[in-house]
């Protein structure tokens, strides 16, 4: 969703179908297509981020490893517990650290000539915060996996 609501910044069309959907005028219609276009785009950001966070990982996990996994349930059980807890929140911490460059340049875009410099340098380092907040924890939650 949040990536759905930055693309509005970029692409104005799509604005006032936004700006309908988080008020009392929406319809069901407008809010299954709004729920479409989010998986879409959550889809495309899970794509992104898996090829910057999981391209060259080395988990040392083998095809005989997995094999071993079936024949034995408690393992299977542990691994699956270890994906939903780790993976999981690596997908989200993730996808939410590659979204907001999207959203913070189309705010600098949008509000560019309402900014001073101290405007945009606070901006920046609150932003700077989250983003390193958001990388360390999706590589921690990956590393836990």
């Amino acid at each position: 969703m949040v990536g759905l609501y930055s693309l509005t910044f970029w692409f104005a069309r799509l604005h006032p179908n936004f700006t309908t959907f988080v008020t009392a005028d929406s319809n069901v219609g407008l809010f299954l297509l709004v729920v479409i276009a989010s998986l879409a785009v959550g889809l495309l950001v899970n794509f992104l981020r898996r090829v910057l966070f999981e391209r060259w990982r080395s988990d040392g996990l083998k095809p005989k490893d997995f094999a071993k996994l079936g024949s034995n349930t408690a393992m299977l059980e542990a691994y699956r517990a270890r994906i939903d807890e780790n993976l999981r929140c690596h997908q989200f911490g993730g996808g939410m650290n590659i979204v907001p460059l999207s959203l913070y340049a189309a705010w600098l875009k949008s509000s560019w000539s309402d900014l001073n410099c101290r405007r945009v340098f606070v901006s920046l380092l609150a932003f700077t915060a989250v983003e390193v907040v958001t990388g360390v924890g999706a590589l921690e939650a990956y590393h836990g996996y």
